[in-house]
């Protein structure tokens, strides 16, 4: 095995990497190591252990979130394209039905994923309010059909059910 020098941002990477295949249970120094051709001194050269480096993976997601929120926020367009972009943003994190699945058994990812659903819950019912749909339910209705239409096998994409639930309310109005 070669031993290749990575920085601790190279070792976070290949943690998210793993978890956009879905499976936190890789996040395992000696499995990334053998991964990235190094050996496991790289990765506790950057981190005391493996729960230390965890929750870096998951600081980082976070981080990488949180920016594309302020990003939405500072986006061009009326509050319907804002919202189909933010809702397209959502479906394009593959991370996050890992952390969702990891969540479960893991306090750090449980508590950052409530951080990270209320900031998009709050995001969505601002843009849902700014065109006159006060109503928090269908915020969460949104929200809901983001996260959770990826994991329903049908002929329709998550995206188009999403599109379809915004016209909907849109309708309604």
């Amino acid at each position: 095995m070669a031993n290749k020098k990575h920085s601790k941002e190279s070792w976070i990477s290949a943690g998210l990497s793993a978890l956009k295949n879905g499976d936190s249970s890789t996040l395992r120094a000696e499995l990334l190591a053998k991964q990235l051709g190094t050996t496991k001194g790289s990765f506790y050269w950057h981190f005391a252990d493996v729960p230390t480096y965890r929750d870096a993976v998951i600081d980082s997601w976070r981080n990488e979130v949180l920016n594309g929120i302020v990003t939405q926020l500072s986006a061009n367009g009326g509050p319907e394209q804002r919202l189909h972009a933010f809702g397209q943003q959502i479906l394009c994190d593959k991370v996050d039905p890992a952390i969702r699945i990891w969540a479960k058994s893991h306090a750090y990812a449980r508590l950052t994923l409530a951080q990270i659903d209320e900031q998009r819950l709050t995001y969505i019912t601002t843009l849902l309010a700014s065109l006159g749909i006060a109503n928090p339910a269908f915020a969460l209705a949104c929200y809901g059909t983001l996260i959770g239409a990826p994991s329903v096998q049908t002929d329709t994409t998550p995206s188009q059910a999403f599109t379809a639930l915004i016209d909907l309310i849109f309708a309604l109005k």
